[in-house]
């Protein structure tokens, strides 16, 4: 069988930010949705889920616009500790989202999750399990290839996708289970998703800066 050509086939770089902006565009409907629900439900839970899917979506496009304009901007030699930067300020950034998550949380945790409806539960589970096959295939590559954009893309995923899960687990429960099992495995998955994520900026923060440093190091020879 013949294998497809053209540039989206043969560059994964090219490849992995065509579907980031794919993902970007997903996201607004996404945050449409749960703007929808917060205003239908008069819910606090949904309405600091859609600022929270916002803010990481602005996050992609912000990181994209950035790469993009370091291809322009730098020459090759000063690409690397440009895209460095970038790897850090998105590492800051999503500390900063996960604290607010915490707020998400707190609201999950004292809310009674009014039921969305079986059809959006659906749509929910299929648009989670998206995601986090994404964000698997993507770990697995971009580790590969040590361009702290790309790699920074990926973390975006992987947040979202796990974020997605403790959504996705809240609906299911709003939906299909009871009030005993909202109050107890819904915490649990809050908390660990919450420890994650903040995990994953903390990496990324001291990742970069020691990469930083031993670039600095590095040019002072």
């Amino acid at each position: 069988m013949r294998k497809p050509s053209g540039r989206f086939w043969s560059d994964y770089a090219f490849r992995t930010r065509v579907f980031a902006i794919l993902a970007a565009i997903i996201n607004l409907i996404n945050v449409g949705a749960n703007i929808a629900a917060a205003v239908a439900y008069a819910s606090m839970w949904y309405g600091s889920m859609a600022i929270y899917y916002f803010a990481l979506g602005a996050l992609r496009t912000g990181m994209l616009t950035a790469n993009r304009q370091i291809g322009r901007r730098f020459e090759e030699k000063r690409q690397g500790k440009a895209k460095l930067k970038m790897y850090l300020a998105c590492g800051i950034s999503l500390v900063v989202f996960e604290t607010a998550l915490i707020y998400a949380v707190a609201e999950m945790v004292t809310e009674k999750i009014t039921s969305t409806g079986e059809i959006m539960a659906i749509a929910i589970a299929a648009y989670t399990f998206y995601k986090v096959i994404l964000a698997i295939v993507n770990v697995k590559k971009t580790g590969k290839l040590h361009d702290p954009s790309l790699q920074c893309l990926r973390n975006i995923n992987l947040t979202d996708a796990l974020v997605s899960v403790m959504s996705l687990q809240v609906t299911m429960i709003a939906v299909f289970g009871t009030s005993g099992e909202l109050t107890t495995l819904t915490h649990v998955m809050g908390i660990v998703i919450t420890v994650l994520t903040m995990a994953i900026a903390v990496i990324m923060i001291i990742q970069a800066a020691k990469r930083l440093k031993e670039n600095s190091y590095e040019e002072g020879r």
